[in-house]
């Protein structure tokens, strides 16, 4: 193609594209097989250009990519690729990702819409490269593809690709407490041998901090969670100093995990005490996932780790860890005494008195849900919302000790306190007989991930 020709082209393509249509259109950023043809700013200028449901493809290729795009608007984001058999242990078999963008150390993609009826997609693409580092008081764009804290739009990642060797970095943040989505179809690899690295690093911290998501009731099955489904991630190095995290939530986050496998991972909630004034996490579902630690003889102490909010736990297998779930409650030991220590005169902590534990219950701690006000001087008496753990399946498990020095393991490796009581906080069975009466998990797969979707 002459000089001349393509410029023509491309302004004929412009000509067409900034034309009104009747339905949505395609177009492309770039030029099939060249490289670096496809610019953050040359696509910044087309999602500026489409309309509400255009989808514009990134040309096959490897690409640069020195900046995020943010994504105001109802698009798909294609780079064309797609993981049918992620969630399994090794999807290479059938994976296919035309387009590689090099990211260094920046974010790719910022979700930012203010319509609610936006559903903004990000689809088929391969990262390569480790975005900034996280960060738990400030940068909110501080993941690979980030949900702004803004954003009230509902969002679908999926048939996407990171190879990533950093360890303090998050690969997705999800900033809303407005707005909640589905990832899925992921194929994860990491080969730090150390930092903290988070696959969903998953907050609403960035609005309020939490308070508004503990005054709404949990709807427990409900699409009022972030969805992660049918991935493969895969931590190369099973370190237990500085444990790789499949989900690290706070400031009132909730999500789901199901059907992925989960290599060298674990996952948890942070409590109100960590970041104070941030609030824990709310909620988390997990079921019918693969954990898998690959040192036998170097076990993690477990699977999930709360120290505050609720769960539901069910039909997932836990290989190679010393326990499947443990709770702790910093705040019970005096750990983080700038949140007030218990048995205090703070109006978000109960004073329930004998036979309970001073303080009892304090804020947002396990087996609380719903707050009576939004904020934390309205948040008692918080409702019940026991967590829940039944037909799960630990194999292998070894190890011992304490649970740091507030309880012991007892016969179900789970860590129990005076705070944190079985038939009080938290209902265990190693058949069905502890689900809750009347929960039904939310419709898989996701309503998101099918055809027409909007």
């Amino acid at each position: 193609m002459s000089k001349l020709t393509g410029v023509l082209v491309a302004a004929l393509s412009v000509l067409i594209f900034m034309a009104p249509g009747v339905g949505a259109e395609t177009y492309t950023c770039g030029e099939d097989g060249v490289d670096n043809s496809c610019t953050p700013s040359r696509l910044s200028k087309l999602i500026r250009s489409a309309e509400e449901g255009d989808t514009i493809r990134i040309a096959a290729g490897t690409h640069d990519w020195k900046s995020a795009v943010t994504v105001k608007k109802k698009v798909t984001i294609s780079g064309g690729g797609s993981c049918p058999d992620c969630g399994e242990e090794d999807p290479s078999g059938t994976w296919s990702w035309p387009v590689t963008l090099n990211i260094s150390g920046n974010t790719a993609f910022v979700v930012s819409s203010r319509s609610p009826g936006d559903l903004v997609r990000i689809t088929g693409i391969s990262f390569n490269g480790n975005g900034p580092e996280f960060s738990y008081t400030d940068g909110w764009i501080t993941g690979i593809i980030t949900e702004d804290t803004y954003n009230v739009a509902r969002y679908r990642f999926d048939n996407l690709r990171f190879n990533e060797s950093a360890g303090w970095i998050s690969t997705f943040r999800t900033n809303g407490i407005q707005a909640y989505g589905v990832i899925d179809h992921v194929y994860l690899r990491n080969s730090s041998d150390g930092g903290n690295p988070r696959f969903l690093h998953n907050t609403g911290h960035g609005g309020d901090r939490g308070n508004t998501d503990w005054s709404r009731p949990t709807l427990w099955g409900s699409e009022n969670f972030v969805f992660v489904e049918d991935s493969t991630l895969h931590y190369e190095v099973p370190n237990t100093t500085t444990l790789p995290l499949c989900n690290d939530q706070q400031g009132g986050g909730r999500a789901v995990f199901r059907h992925n496998y989960l290599y060298n991972c674990s996952g948890g909630n942070h409590g109100t005490e960590s970041g104070w004034p941030a609030r824990s996490g709310v909620a988390m579902e997990y079921y019918e996932n693969d954990f898998y630690w690959s040192a036998p003889d170097n076990r993690v102490f477990t699977g999930l780790f709360l120290r505050g909010g609720s769960l539901y736990l069910h039909d997932n297998t836990f290989t190679n860890f010393q326990s499947m779930l443990r709770m702790s409650l910093y705040r019970a030991d005096g750990r983080h005494p700038g949140s007030s220590p218990p048995g205090g005169t703070a109006p978000y902590d109960g004073m329930w008195g004998d036979p309970y534990p001073p303080g009892y219950p304090l804020i947002d701690q396990h087996g609380r849900g719903q707050a009576a006000g939004k904020g934390l001087a309205r948040t008692q008496p918080q409702a019940e919302n026991r967590i829940h753990v039944w037909n799960n399946s630990l194999i292998n498990t070894g190890g011992g000790g304490g649970c740091e020095n507030l309880g012991d393991f007892n016969e179900l490796s789970i860590c129990e306190t005076r705070y944190i009581v079985r038939g009080r906080e938290f209902e265990y069975s190693s058949d069905d007989s502890a689900a809750p009466a009347g929960y039904t998990p939310y419709t898989y797969p996701h309503p998101l991930t099918q055809p027409g979707a909007k």
